[in-house]
Parts: structure tokens; sequence; C-alpha cells
């Protein structure tokens, strides 16, 4: 949770000190004012389904819905006995009308939105935690050597043959030498990614407010009556339903 805490602020502060990008903030809201909230096991979840263009454009670098995305803002309060872990892997968006939409990861949003390949990797190690961007394809198993030390989530791989630093590096320890920063569209990569949900455990007495990203079939269809299914888990004791109309 420290190193989470961590990143987030070097985040945040790398965000404000370089290029044109400026991240938007995602002020906090009480569980009554989302669309849909519910509460189990003294644990409420709250949420709103963010599928209008200009509605994203107030948490995110630009529309998604024109790349077939759509998100979820998803808040944990959690004040229940135990810590709270999200199934990520098997929760789901549903329409009204039985249309079950694909969760995807922020990297592949970032790759649509910005239209570039620039996959974000996360990588723990004795530094500490690092974030980075890599711009480029994907990585070709005839260059074993381009991969930089730790391991990454499918997908995320730097571009053929690279051996050399990623675009952006952001660390505990502050900004290296060899680190890059190519422009602003790299800095919201790293945004898309911070504020995506993760699996990592909410602790009793705190929250954590994120998003979910999902793809649609047609950006020109936009779903409004849907429910967030969330299955059982670590402090999830029974199945949550959310509801947006």
């Amino acid at each position: 949770m420290k190193k989470a805490a961590l990143v987030l602020l070097v985040l945040c502060c790398a965000c404000t000190a370089f290029g044109g990008f400026n991240e938007k903030r995602i002020k906090e809201k009480k569980p009554g004012k989302f669309q849909a909230h519910v509460t189990v096991s003294g644990v409420t979840y709250a949420a709103d389904l963010v599928a209008d263009g200009k509605d994203q454009k107030k948490y995110f670098y630009d529309a998604l819905t024109p790349s077939n995305i759509i998100a979820v803002r998803l808040a944990v309060f959690n004040q229940g006995k135990e810590e709270v872990v999200l199934p990520l892997d098997d929760l789901r968006l549903l329409s009204t009308d039985g249309v079950e939409f694909v969760r995807v990861d922020p990297e592949s949003v970032a790759q649509a939105v910005l239209g570039e390949d620039n996959p974000v990797y996360v990588e723990e190690g004795d530094e500490g935690t690092q974030i980075g961007v890599y711009s480029g394809g994907p990585y070709d198993p005839r260059y074993p050597d381009s991969y930089p030390p730790g391991s990454y989530p499918p997908g995320t791989y730097p571009p053929s043959g690279r051996t050399g630093q990623p675009d952006i590096v952001l660390s505990p320890g502050g900004l290296g030498k060899d680190a890059k920063i190519r422009n602003e569209r790299k800095m919201a990569a790293v945004d898309f990614h911070n504020k995506a949900h993760t699996s990592d455990p909410i602790v009793r007495t705190l929250s954590r407010d994120r998003f979910l990203y999902f793809s649609i079939p047609d950006s020109t269809v936009v779903p409004k009556e849907t429910m967030l299914i969330l299955p059982v888990s670590k402090g999830i004791p029974q199945e949550v339903v959310l509801r947006f109309q």
C-alpha cells in the first residue's frame, strides 16, 4: 500500500512538471451521489457509467467512445471486517438486453485513444516501483535482451530490438538521467494506467475510487441501461449488482 501511494504521488508530480499534459483530478463523491450504490457486509460499492464523450473528457486526456470504449467509475468504501479484493478478471458489465461488454486493460485503452503503440509497464524491484511507457511495436522473441529487468503483463512489451531505456520512467528515486519524455501523449498513457482499478487489496476503513474500461461494438450506439456485476471474492461474500439507467 505504501508503494502504491508513493507511485501515485510521483506520477502526480511528474504529470504536473513535464510537457503540456494536464492531469484531470477526480473529485471525491459520497456514495449517494453516484448513479448506483449498494452496501454489502459493511462495504459500500458506488459507481457511475461514464459513456458520454463530454463526461469522459472530465476525467481523461480525451474521449473514449470514438475508440469504442466506455468507462465505469467504481468507488469502494470499505467499512467491513476484512480487506476487499476486486475480482477484475471475473466482473461483468451487461446491457439489459443481455449484451456483455469486455473489460480492457488501460494499456489497450491508451493505444486505442492515443492512436500510437505506447504500452505501459509496471515493475517492482529492489529500487522500488517503476512505471514506464514504451513506444513501438510488440516484443520480438528474436531479441530476448529487449526486455528491461522484470516481468510484464501480456501485450506490454518494448518494441522489437529495443535495448535502451523506456520513453518514460517514473520511480520513487526520481527521474534518472537516461529517462526520456517524448510528449504529453505518453504522459496521458501513464494517466490511463494510474486511474485504473487494480487487484490490490482495499484495506479496512479505506476507500478506492478508480475506473474500469470496457469495449463496445459500436461508438454510435452507447449503452445506457446496464449493470455491473461483482462476483464473490475476498471481502465480497455475495454477488454485488450495480444498475445504471
